[in-house]
């Protein structure tokens, strides 16, 4: 058969990712393509976060089956090129976490034959390989009289190492130079290996839904199936730069310093960053560095202990502040995730978040606008009423007027001062520079 597996973007609007220069792989695609393949099937990717327009696949390819993964703020694109499919005569699936979350809505909004909830490699081959859709665990689907049937959910496969490695063949990586590094530039023109560790998460952060498709519990790969993947990567694209993706990358901080430890041994002279939660031991930290490690995303979210709190991050302002600042020490460059727009945030927290911001100087910031992800707690706990306020907000824009004019003020009070300039001439490259004023002209 022949698949087409697209990543949709807001295309033509202020809203698209695409605008703001994010260019990270489609991991997610490349995972559901290789399962694909083993069974020898054809894959075509569609990325409209690199300038793809899915319809146009569609009409050149002629596939038997399209698949759209989306987040919420997406769906409605995934609905238009779903319907467009299903007027060419494709089967249409629908997965991502929206789906998972909400699967009838995503059901009615794009009007796919099949929603694929939760991890879907397994899915998608039963669904390509003709099985009765009554027969395949985790969908929802229409049966002969339109009406939406649900199946007993899938299991989670406990060993990670057991998935294929993500389809990167299928790319033009030439198409993903200058990517963002969890969310901002490498040097011009360099390649980023990006790379899935684990999947699931123990915490119980209000404001996350990643627990809906990946559980609560924590599955974690190997040191050697990690190292696999870095050598592949290596061998594919000659890249030096390795970003690990995980929010939980680490969790098992034993893990990170056994994985380090054999990157130093077979002397990969790499250079990689990764997301981490505050609170990592200074060996660890120590190790991390030696191996390679030049960059580190932690999720702060707010300068106010009260929207932590809220939040359920279950961190204090200290245990952030000591974090950056031994980070820091060690010669690791630090970035800072926050949010605005959070729900109890007043004026007050907000001038606390941009007070600690401040006073941690990260030598990078990442600042996205709340949006309620269904699935998470604070999802299930908002009023029609609230809802109504956060439904056009994207990942990095509002429409309200004062959560606009809150971002540009966040983003000009932050870095146009004495000690951000200082970082800008000391640890960032002209590149790096010239993309943070670029990013601050697209946030009108």
């Amino acid at each position: 058969m022949k698949v087409l597996l697209v990543r949709p973007d807001l295309v033509g609007t202020k809203y698209s990712l695409q605008r703001i220069g994010l260019k990270h792989q489609p991991l997610g695609l490349l995972y559901l393509a290789a399962s694909l393949l083993e069974d020898g099937h054809e894959v075509i990717i569609a990325d409209e976060l690199i300038g793809d327009l899915a319809t146009d696949f569609i009409i050149k390819h002629k596939p038997d089956y399209v698949g759209v993964t989306s987040a919420t703020p997406l769906i409605e694109r995934a609905g238009t090129i779903l319907k467009f499919a299903k007027k060419q005569g494709c089967v249409t699936m629908v997965g991502g976490p929206h789906c998972t979350s909400l699967p009838i809505h995503a059901m009615e909004v794009t009007g796919a034959d099949i929603c694929a909830m939760g991890e879907a490699e397994f899915t998608i081959k039963e669904i390509v390989a003709g099985k009765p859709f009554k027969d395949i665990k985790g969908i929802m689907y229409r049966d002969e009289n339109g009406l939406l049937k649900v199946t007993e959910s899938r299991p989670r496969l406990e060993s990670l190492d057991l998935f294929p490695h993500p389809a990167r063949r299928l790319l033009d990586i030439n198409r993903y130079l200058n990517d963002f590094e969890l969310g901002f530039h490498f040097e011009k023109d360099q390649i980023c290996g990006r790379i899935y560790t684990s999947r699931g998460c123990k915490y119980q952060c209000s404001f996350c839904a990643r627990h809906v498709t990946f559980g609560r519990s924590i599955r974690l790969r190997s040191v050697e199936s990690m190292m696999d993947e870095i050598i592949d990567i290596q061998r594919l694209w000659g890249t030096r730069y390795i970003c690990f993706m995980d929010d939980t990358f680490t969790y098992d901080e034993q893990r990170v310093v056994d994985l380090c430890k054999l990157m130093i041994k077979n002397k990969l002279h790499i250079r990689w960053s990764c997301f981490a939660r505050v609170g990592l031991e200074e060996s660890t930290l120590r190790i991390m560095y030696q191996s390679g490690c030049h960059l580190i995303g932690y999720g702060v979210e707010s300068g106010s202990q009260k929207i932590l709190d809220f939040l359920k991050k279950e961190i204090t302002l200290d245990e952030i502040y000591n974090t950056f600042e031994l980070t820091k020490q060690i010669g690791i460059r630090t970035k800072a995730y926050f949010m605005i727009g959070l729900p109890g945030e007043g004026d007050e927290e907000y001038e606390e978040s941009v007070h600690f911001i401040q006073k941690l100087t990260p030598d990078f910031i990442v600042l996205s606008i709340f949006i309620p992800l269904p699935g998470s707690d604070l999802y299930w706990n908002l009023t029609d009423e609230d809802m109504e306020k956060y439904n056009k907000h994207a990942f990095f824009h509002a429409d309200n007027p004062r959560q606009q004019r809150l971002q540009i003020e966040f983003f000009l009070r932050t870095h146009l001062r004495p000690a951000f300039f200082k970082t800008f001439f000391t640890k960032y490259t002209r590149f790096e520079v010239e993309e943070a004023f670029r990013h601050l002209l697209t946030l009108g």
